[in-house]
């Protein structure tokens, strides 16, 4: 293999001087060359910097590289290439390393955004075969021609295009603004300037045939053609310059960062260089490619770094020794300049120090050092994480690192999709995600950054509540106002149904609703006593009072009719009240009309007795006489008496304990001892009263009586309640061991000015009314001590007669008579 090596370097030093031109020298600066593998014949190379650049050849490949592309594993195809099967000729890029364009046979233009990694088809389809292409900026670009005189213009960024000259053929050309630029074509000595709105031949031309050039200066440029030809075009003068060379020039550049540095390619692999390419004119000089087929293309970054393109897929990149450290057991693949110089001839290079980066060749290292015996030592595993969960990162020693597609769930940074999944190496969206929260009182929403939004909105709504009205949301939940439920009866209890969210109305015990208004039970109509509210029996009607029930003073209910039938109706003489307050009862005639036979102070109102007329106080006409009844007394007595005797006589202490029976308080009590009845002359001495939880009444004595009298309400005797009178009572002659006492109600019988009892004077006939049946019942309530004496009462046997006034029959001979006569305020009815 080292003869074969041997051989080939010495045909092409021999091929090399048969094309050097007379007295040109070759000098002894090589390039190094690569094989871009399954890659046609190569074209046009462009590079933007030391590191991006991009290589187009025929059939349509087209090839990237973002470290230098000093080997062939550091070429890349894209990702998308639809120039696939069609010859392109030429690439160029902006100096943003994104936007780049590529042109050739077929009408063919295809355009990059993304730095070579995908590429697009353009709108045109002329069907031209087209050489070179050239964009001011990422809007403003033309492509030209080698058949059909056609240069085509873009103003969208390759997008659409426009012919603009269609009279001569433009193999290259370059725009110096939107309305200036140059053009060479290699028949007929002939070159062009645009002036921004057509091309124009120049005066004079060349004279030469022309392939290429490059621009130098907003007036210069360089261009090289057939016979080794290199003209230096400025402000209008053309110049030659010598190349040293006489075959076909297809490509120059300048080096981008040192424009006086040059480099031309062309057929035979000859590569000529100047580093004076500002100066007219100029010496170039060879350089050793290593190759002898043609070259097409080249790029310049700086004087020690450039690149060439040519048939069989060959790269070559200048120089072959960089000053990038790369040992490999002290044979020649890199070397630093710095750590020795590089002998183009045997390739080699001088021993580096310990620890000097290299390259060991496994691609899955880095940061690999060189170490003692010269051989370089593997570094650090190489991360291969590209932060990419859509693909599979791995290495592969030979290309480095390997980043296969997945099909994992991923996250595509939008929070408003879900399920996102991996699909050619991005992550895809998902499905929309759901932001329904279910609640109505809510405007849902998704914000890609956040994720799901939830804004309280005022909405109509139902708060599931049958017994709320005028729902509406509020604060994110459904509020409603409660149903008011209310008859405005009594009588009811309301609510609202919570299933039929109606108003129920149930009417409460005891009561009746009857033509919308509301009874309680015993209650009666205006117009008829014999009907009441029984709400056991009905609770929406009257129902009938039992038959023979009093409906009037002298009338009896039946079948729910107030006397309607003569059966209904009590007997003569029987107990009647005509209603009046303030009149006793009275006593039904045979008309049954109630007669009242007369009325009593101590049972009138104050507004009954407020009258100037003396019997009018009793409610009597003038003359009338009063007959009063005691049937009913509202009291229970009980009387103590105690002896005691003493130089004076004998000392009665009468204890009388009251208890009112009557369901009002009373206010008024009234206890009269009448001495005049009193045979012996029993006499009143004092009083004091007593009454449980009461303050004491007012006393007055008058005459043979003490009157209680109690201030407005809550004072007074109430209802149920008891309380003690304890009266002294003295007999002067102290004599007689078998006193007997007779207790009785005092009734007044006529209507004088003062207060009288039943004693002479008074009319018999009105005390016989009292009758021995009230005796029994007021006695009934009497204890008496046996050794105050004898007690009778009540038996219907005779008693003495007081003055000749007949109150009874008692055989019962008394020294002295005792009436208590208790006289009884009433409260006005209601």
């Amino acid at each position: 293999m080292k003869a074969i090596r041997l051989a080939g370097r010495t045909l092409l030093a021999l091929l090399s001087c048969l094309l050097l031109a007379p007295g040109a020298l070759a000098q002894p600066t090589s390039w190094k060359s690569i094989t871009l593998t399954g890659a046609p014949d190569l074209r046009g190379i462009y590079f933007t910097d030391r590191d991006h650049g991009w290589v187009v050849g025929l059939t349509g490949d087209i090839f990237y590289t973002e470290n230098g592309g000093r080997t062939p594993a550091d070429w890349h195809a894209p990702n998308s290439n639809p120039a696939m099967g069609n010859n392109l000729w030429k690439v160029y890029f902006l100096s943003d390393g994104l936007h780049g364009w590529a042109v050739g046979d077929g009408g063919v233009i295809v355009r990059t955004v993304d730095g070579g990694k995908n590429w697009q088809l353009s709108n045109y389809s002329g069907g031209l075969n087209l050489r070179s292409v050239y964009f001011l900026n990422a809007s403003v670009g033309v492509a030209s021609a080698t058949s059909s005189n056609r240069v085509l213009h873009s103003n969208d960024g390759g997008v659409n295009w426009t012919p603009v000259m269609a009279d001569e053929n433009a193999y290259d050309l370059v725009l110096v603004t939107a309305s200036s630029g140059f053009s060479v074509e290699p028949t007929g000595g002939n070159a062009m300037e645009y002036d921004g709105s057509t091309w124009t031949w120049m005066t004079p031309g060349p004279g030469v045939g022309l392939y290429a050039l490059v621009l130098a200066s907003p007036t210069s440029f360089l261009a090289v053609g057939t016979n080794g030809n290199v003209l230096r075009y400025n402000s209008g003068q053309w110049r030659s310059q010598v190349s040293g060379v006489s075959v076909t020039l297809n490509g120059v550049a300048l080096a981008r960062t040192d424009p006086r540095h040059g480099f031309a390619v062309g057929v035979g692999g000859v590569i000529i260089h100047t580093d004076r390419a500002d100066l007219d004119p100029s010496t170039w000089s060879s350089h050793d490619s290593g190759v002898i087929h043609a070259l097409y293309g080249v790029a310049a970054e700086s004087s020690d770094r450039a690149w060439a393109a040519g048939n069989f897929g060959t790269v070559l990149i200048f120089p072959a020794c960089l000053q990038d450290v790369d040992c490999t057991g002290g044979q020649f693949v890199d070397c630093s300049l710095d750590y020795g110089r590089c002998d183009p001839v045997s390739q080699t290079c001088g021993a580096v120090a310990d620890g000097h980066p290299c390259d060991d060749g496994d691609a899955c290292t880095e940061n690999d050092a060189c170490g003692p015996t010269g051989a370089c030592q593997p570094g650090t595993a190489r991360s291969c994480d590209d932060g990419n969960v859509c693909t599979d990162d791995g290495c592969n020693p030979a290309s480095g690192c390997t980043h296969a597609n997945n099909s994992s769930s991923c996250d595509d940074g939008d929070a408003c999709t879900e399920g996102d999944r991996c699909a050619a190496g991005v992550c895809q969206p998902g499905t929309a995600r759901s932001c329904d929260d279910g609640n109505v009182c809510t405007d849902d929403g998704c914000n890609p950054a956040s994720g799901c939004t939830h804004a309280n909105n005022s909405s109509s709504c139902d708060d599931g509540d049958a017994c709320t009205e005028n729902d509406r949301c509020q604060d994110g939940s459904c509020r409603g106002s409660a149903i008011v439920c209310d008859d405005g009866l009594a009588c009811t209890s309301d609510r609202c149904d919570g299933v039929l969210g109606e108003c129920v109305y149930e009417l409460r015990a005891g009561f009746c609703l009857i033509e919308g208004n509301c009874r309680s039970d015993g209650a009666r109509p205006p117009a008829n006593d014999c009907l009441t509210c029984d709400s056991a029996r009905r609770t929406d009607d009257w129902s009938e009072l039992p038959d023979d029930t009093p409906c009037g003073a002298c009338l009896l209910c039946g079948a729910g009719v107030c006397g309607a039938d003569p059966q209904n109706r009590p007997p003569v003489g029987s107990d009647c009240d005509d209603g009046d307050e303030c009149t006793p009862r009275g006593r039904c005639n045979e008309n049954m009309v109630c007669v009242i036979e007369g009325r009593c102070e101590e049972f009138l109102s104050d507004e009954c007795r407020a009258t100037s007329r003396p019997e009018a106080r009793y409610g009597l006409g003038e003359g009338e006489t009063l007959d009063c009844r005691f049937d009913a007394l509202p009291l229970s007595l009980s009387v103590n008496l105690e002896e005691e005797r003493a130089a004076a006589g004998r000392f009665f202490f009468a204890t009388v304990r009251v208890r009112n029976l009557f369901v009002k308080p009373l206010y008024r009590l009234r206890l009269v001892l009448d001495e005049a009845a009193v045979p012996g002359g029993l006499r009143y001495v004092s009083g004091s009263a007593r009454w449980k939880s009461r303050p004491a009444p007012v006393e007055r004595i008058h005459g043979g009586s003490v009157v209680l009298e109690w201030a407005a309400p809550p004072e007074g005797l109430a209802a149920a309640e008891a309380g003690e009178v304890t009266l002294w009572l003295v007999r002067p002659d102290g004599t007689g061991d078998d006193t007997r006492l007779l207790l009785g109600a005092w009734i007044p019988c006529a209507a004088p000015a003062e207060d009288v009892g039943c004693h002479a004077g008074a009319r018999p006939e009105s005390e016989r009314t009292l009758g021995a049946e009230n005796m029994q019942r007021i006695a009934e309530a009497v204890a008496l001590p046996a050794k105050v004496g004898e007690y009778r009462a009540g038996d219907g046997g005779d008693r003495p007669d007081p003055g000749g006034c007949s109150c009874g029959g008692s055989t019962a001979v008394a020294l002295g008579w005792i009436w208590i006569l208790l006289f009884v305020r009433r409260r006005r009815r209601t």
